[in-house]
């Protein structure tokens, strides 16, 4: 998140999108960055997009549950959960939660969705991101 934040305004800014998605987080919380850095890296990065262009649309995206990241499950969802409330209040912010359908019925990220590192997903978890994302794409 980190690097979206430094290099958006030479990435994202001079292309002028409608709309922007980000995917970014889990690999800082991994590191063992906080929640609360993470955010602000977000932050940073709202600001730097919506500073230059207010009317471009930005659908952030969950960080995802996975097998090989369970462990810091407790962090994502700290993370998530200040993302989503600035999203709520923020003008142009869609916040997609991948969590649902990528859970099993006893509460786990569903083996299948996953590649053997238990990080990246398979097609079958692309075909759910896609399904959740498509309508804030239109």
């Amino acid at each position: 998140m980190a690097h979206a934040a430094q290099y958006a305004s030479r990435v994202v800014v001079p292309h002028a999108p409608r709309v922007v998605v980000l995917y970014s987080g889990e690999n800082d919380l991994n590191r063992g960055v906080s929640p609360q850095t993470v955010f602000a890296s977000y932050k940073k990065f709202y600001d730097t997009v919506h500073g230059a262009l207010p009317n471009t649309r930005l659908v952030v995206v969950s960080l995802k549950p996975s097998l090989a990241r369970w462990k810091i499950r407790n962090e994502m969802h700290e993370t998530n959960k200040m993302i989503r409330t600035h999203c709520a209040a923020a003008n142009n912010c869609v916040y997609v939660d991948v969590w649902p359908p990528m859970l099993g019925k006893d509460g786990t990220p569903k083996p299948e969705l996953f590649v053997e590192d238990g990080l990246h997903m398979t097609p079958a978890g692309y075909t759910i991101w896609t399904a959740i994302l498509a309508p804030h794409l239109k």
